[in-house]
Formats: structure tokens, C-alpha cells, sequence
């Protein structure tokens, strides 16, 4: 997660010791006078915003560029403002509200940029640099520097060696979630009536392609069916091979032939929990195991009495997950299924309400949590498989009511971690309670109709802060739009939405913040084309540790740090 700036909303907070834990209600008095100042803008003078466009290869101005300036915190009148090039490059922007924004630039011929950028990384747009944008300035030479886009064209052919029309070909590249690499697309066509498809447009990079035909599990009568295929020519993504993309390279010649086989059926019946009528129940199969070059997933829905028959799907083990809506609620049901060279039948997809998580956020001493609309807490499935159909779907986080409680609905079986999202000001989460155990940093075990009460989100006032800045060398200028990491020196605190991982980007005057650390030990490094969501892989910060920083912070401590910009290690 990338975590922005806060030096503009830090919160004054005192913590007096021994006092009892207090809950959220009792400190939200005294707020909306504050909010409403916030809140008035008629007397704030806007700024303005310009610079210049440029081609990479050539250094000229492009003209057509369509910029968009968004703000980087959502809110009721944040619309993206819009300008375009003029012949030489030039634009501006005039009565920007102050605040926050990225900035982006596209144009036919070139991959759509971020200001901020880096080499390196023309795919991970969230690596962008943010624009601090105060009342009444002028920033100028807020310039971008477009790559020119690549294309990449080939053929289709069916098994006999003729046009297959109607074809998805999708270029995807490696990227990280949640620690792990996985596959995502990045560019598509369709074959035409010839079998050809052309992508373009695409940054510089490696991809895999990847060809599919229609819906999975849907087949003719003949049982034949078109299983997704990669280049240069597998059904097994782990043995598929990389295309490297240059800046405005132009690659020809691949094609790929489809591979014919029988696909299979499993049929069986949703049951209620209840013994009421079923609604449309949706049922997915997706195969297993999930390691993110997964196949498209099988889907129908079911009639009234619960039956359901899935088609096309190959021999392996499938995940098969029901769901239907009731009200504010979701009923799920899963089990695996092994399909062999035989169709399966019979099976019983039982629905039931999910595990159930209440409980209530406090503060230590007389601190104040403002905001409490902005934090969310969530159960966050550590098998992603378990969820696999239906995650997106679950309740499986929620917003904090007025007096700090929440509860959370219908969770996904299975280990959960608990987490808050980051509080405001220099506050962190110091502790989570449920059942008795201490759930900080280890996950909860989820089962279906669990009910647990009394989870306890503990939120200290007194925080570590971290400031400083980048610059490329040691007597260099400060540089903007860097990476700064900061991540446990303990190995066993890394891992997905672990509270010791944050990033920030470097500002325009290579300047960085953080607060609300949790004290621990920490390394700390600024990485000039680092991928979002790699801090959370423990092989990835494992190869950082020998160019990091050591720093030690304390509760209530505030330490600055000169951070020399590096690259990022390379990796596969």
C-alpha cells in the first residue's frame, strides 16, 4: 500500500498516562467547528499549474497531449480537471483548488504517463510522484516526458490451420499483489475475420500473450473446447514465453495455433440453509491451484430449485463457490471438485452465513481519533484461493460507527488477518485482542457461523515519525518522486497489510514524511523505480537489506534521514 505525505493533517495529540481506555464517542466533541473551517474555501486563492510535454527519443513538444489532474484523496468536488497540449508541448492549469493531485498525460502513439514516472516503471502508474499544490501558487516546469508506445501484431489459427475470428488475445505482464507476483493484462484485441490482432500503445516491458476463446465452460454438443493458450504455444502460463516490448518497438510475426480438447461437466444443486426458495444463485468454478496465471473462471446462475451444470472445463481440481444475496446479507457455499476424464455429478453446494467479527476501537489516554468516517477495519483472507468467486462480493470490511464499534459480516472460512486502516495524525494500532489472544501480527481462524464478540483494536496516540530527504548522491540535489520504504528489520513482521510497511513518495524538493510508525526497528531505503505492492514480498526486501538504512524508533520519537536514491534490485 502506498501511503501518502501527512504533514498537512497532523493532529495534535497528548497522552497522559494511567488514565483508562476511553472510547471513540466520548472524543468527538468539539469537531465540527474544526470540520467546517475545513470545510470553507471561499476565501482560499487558487493556483495554477503548467509546464511542458515532450517525446522521449527527440526532446520536441507534442502537441494533442490530454492531460488529466485528479485529486489524490476522493471527495464531493473532486472532478478531475482536464487541458490539452498546445503545437509545442505548453499547457496550464488555471484555478486549481489547493491540495493534493497526480497528474497524468495521453496520446495516441505513446503509453500514458505519470508525472513522476520513472524508467522502469511505465506500467505501475501508482508510482507516480503527487503534486502539493498550495494556495495562490504558480507552479511551473511541472514537465512530462512520453514514451513512444509499441505494437505487437500476429495471427490466430484454429487447429486445422485456418483463421480463427473472435479470439481475445491479451497481452499480460508480472506484477505484484499482496506480495505475490501474479499475472495481469495490459492491453487487448480481438481477432479479425483473417485470424489478426494488433495491440498497441503498449509501455516498454515483458509480457506474456495469451490467447482465449469464448466464455470458459461453455462448449458445443461435441464436448470440444478451446482452453486459453500462451505464447508460443502452452496451456501451462509457467511455461509460457516472455515478449520483450522497446520504447515504439513494432513486433510481427506472432501467431498461435489453438488447441482442441474434450471439456467436461459438473453438475449438482445449490441447498438452502433455511429450506426457503433459492433466488439466482451464482455458481464459479476456478482451477486450482490459483498461482495468478489462472484461467478464466466458469460461471452460471441457477434456477429456483438450486441446479446448476458447468461445461468446458478440463481435467484438474476446481474451487466451486455459490452465493446468493439475501437482503443485506450473502449466503456462500464452497467446496473443491477433481475432474478426471469423466464428468462429475452430484454435487451439493450447502449455503450458509459466513463468520461474524464485533467489536470496538479505543484510544489510549485523552488523545482524540478524528475522521472516524475515513477508517475501516477488514478481515483480510490470508488463502486467497478460499476466497476465489466471491471475495469481492463478502462484507468482508466495514467503516467504524460513531462510537468505534463495527461489525463484520459473512467472512470468508479460513485464516483472516484483522486490520485498521491508518489512523490519522501520529496514531498507529498498537494492539488487536479477539478471544482472548493477541491477533496483532498473526491471523484469526475463521469458521462458518462464528460469532465472535469483543474484538479489541487498541490505538496509541504517541507514534514514531520519520522525516527527511532524497537526494541522487550523497552531495546531489534533492530529487523528487522517489520511493521511500520503510519496512520491519524483524522478517517475521513482513508479509500483506503488515502495520510496519509503508511507503511515500519524495516531493518536489526531495522532502518525505511519515507518522503514526509503530516503534520497532526498521529499515529504511528511497528506490527510484520501485513497484508498488513489492514491499510486502520477504524475498524482495530480503535483497534490500544490504543497501538499507537501520533506524531505531521509539514511541513519541521523531528522527530525520538523508536517503541517497537508489534502483531497485533486479529481479526475475
Amino acid at each position: 500500500m502506498i501511503v501518502t505525505s501527512l504533514t498537512r493533517r497532523i493532529v495534535t495529540a497528548v497522552v497522559i498516562l494511567g488514565l483508562p481506555l476511553v472510547s471513540l464517542a466520548q472524543r468527538q466533541q468539539n469537531r465540527a467547528p474544526r470540520a467546517q473551517q475545513a470545510g470553507d474555501r471561499s476565501n482560499v486563492r487558487p493556483a495554477s499549474i503548467k509546464g511542458r510535454v515532450v517525446a522521449l527519443d527527440n526532446g520536441q513538444g507534442l502537441g494533442k497531449v490530454a492531460l488529466s489532474l485528479i485529486p489524490f484523496e476522493r471527495t464531493e468536488d473532486g472532478r478531475p480537471l482536464t487541458v490539452r497540449t498546445t503545437p509545442d508541448g505548453q499547457y496550464e492549469f488555471k484555478q486549481v483548488t489547493p491540495g493534493r493531485y497526480r497528474l497524468f498525460a495521453s496520446r495516441n502513439g505513446f503509453a500514458r504517463q505519470a508525472y513522476g514516472q520513472k524508467p522502469g516503471n511505465e506500467n505501475d502508474l501508482a508510482s507516480a510522484s503527487p503534486l502539493d499544490v498550495r494556495a495562490g501558487e504558480a507552479l511551473d516546469n511541472i514537465n512530462l516526458t512520453l514514451i513512444r508506445g509499441g505494437a505487437i501484431e500476429g495471427r490466430i489459427l484454429d487447429q486445422d490451420g485456418e483463421p480463427a475470428a473472435r479470439v481475445t488475445v491479451s497481452l499480460v505482464r508480472a506484477r505484484y499483489v499482496q506480495g505475490k507476483r501474479v499475472l495481469q493484462p495490459s492491453g487487448s484485441d480481438q481477432t479479425d475475420d483473417r485470424g489478426q490482432f494488433r495491440i498497441f500503445d503498449i509501455p516498454p516491458g515483458a509480457y506474456y500473450i495469451m490467447a482465449t476463446t469464448r466464455a470458459f465452460g461453455m462448449t458445443d454438443e461435441n464436448r470440444a473446447v478451446y482452453p486459453p493458450i500462451y505464447f508460443p504455444g502452452v496451456l501451462d502460463p509457467q511455461e509460457a514465453t516472455k515478449v520483450k516490448m522497446i520504447p515504439g518497438g513494432d513486433l510481427r510475426g506472432y501467431d498461435l495455433a489453438l488447441f482442441e480438447t474434450t471439456g467436461y461437466r459438473i453438475s449438482g444443486k445449490v441447498a438452502s440453509p433455511d429450506g426457503q426458495a433459492l433466488r439466482r444463485v451464482f455458481v464459479t468454478a476456478r482451477k486450482l491451484p490459483a498461482s495468478g496465471l489462472s484461467q478464466p473462471a466458469a460461471s452460471q446462475g441457477t434456477g429456483t430449485q438450486g441446479d446448476f451444470t458447468l461445461r468446458g472445463l478440463i481435467p484438474g481440481s476446481y474451487r466451486l463457490v455459490a452465493q446468493e444475496r439475501r437482503e443485506d446479507r450473502f449466503l456462500t457455499g464452497s467446496t473443491i471438485v477433481d475432474i478426471g476424464n469423466q464428468d462429475v455429478s452430484g454435487v451439493v453446494l450447502a449455503l450458509g452465513s459466513g463468520a461474524e467479527l464485533q467489536g470496538r476501537v479505543v484510544v489510549e489516554g485523552e488523545a482524540q481519533l478524528p475522521n472516524l468516517a475515513s477508517l475501516r477495519v477488514a478481515a483480510i483472507p490470508l488463502d486467497s484461493d478460499s476466497g476465489a468467486g466471491f471475495r469481492f462480493r463478502s462484507n468482508s470490511g466495514s467503516t467504524l460507527k460513531e462510537d468505534g464499534t463495527f461489525a463484520l459480516k459473512d467472512l470468508t472460512e479460513g485464516p483472516a488477518r484483522i486490520v485498521l486502516s491508518q489512523p490519522a495524525g501520529n496514531s498507529y494500532v498498537k494492539s488487536i485482542r479477539a478471544q482472548g489472544k493477541n491477533v496483532t501480527d498473526v491471523p484469526l481462524e475463521l469458521h462458518s457461523g462464528d460469532r465472535i464478540q469483543g474484538v479489541e483494536i487498541l490505538v496509541a496516540s504517541n507514534g514514531a515519525q520519520l522525516a527527511g530527504t532524497v537526494k541522487e548522491n550523497a552531495n546531489a540535489q534533492p530529487i523528487s518522486g522517489t520511493s521511500v520504504l520503510i519496512y520491519p528489520a524483524d522478517a517475521r513482521l513482513i508479509g500483506p497489510n503488515s502495520r510496519y510497511i509503508r511507503t511515500v513518495q519524495s516531493g518536489q524538493q526531495g522532502e518525505f514524511a511519515l507518522q503514526g510508525l509503530v516503534p520497532a526497528e526498521y529499515k529504511i531505503c528511497a528506490l527510484l523505480d520501485h513497484e508498488s505492492g513489492s514491499e510486502y514480498d520477504p524475498e524482495y526486501l530480503q535483497l534490500l537489506d544490504r543497501v538499507s538504512k537501520t533506524v531505531q524508533l521509539g514511541a513519541g520519537q521523531a528522527s530525520n534521514e538523508t536517503l541517497e536514491a537508489i534502483p531497485s534490485p533486479a529481479r526475475d
